[in-house]
């Protein structure tokens, strides 16, 4: 059953305020999550490394920039994707997404 479905893009809410929203977020080997909606601009920080796919569902696409290996700055235009999780080695992917509010 996929996870992180609808404006859940992560799989708990770590920290939050009125500016910021710090989700955690693992992907084991095979699963895959959504598809959830992304509404806000965030940082992708990479936790841990596995090879991670993304299938975009309809016409919005999100901008990418990766700033370095593990750090990755999405500039969001209401992207809605699946995550899939296709390591050949097994190993799990995690993630924190922080969300920008303003």
């Amino acid at each position: 059953m996929n996870r992180n479905r609808g404006d859940q893009v992560g799989d708990y809410v770590m920290w939050e305020n009125d500016r910021v929203r710090v989700w955690d977020q693992v992907i084991q080997a095979g699963e895959t999550v959504g598809p959830h909606k992304h509404d806000l601009d965030y940082f992708i920080v990479v936790l841990e490394q596995a090879e991670v796919t993304a299938e975009v569902i309809g016409e919005n696409k999100s901008e990418i920039d990766r700033i370095q290996q593990d750090l990755l700055w999405v500039k969001s235009n209401g992207e809605e994707h699946t995550a899939t999780n296709v390591d050949k080695d097994g190993r799990r992917w995690r993630n924190l997404i922080i969300e920008l509010k303003r």
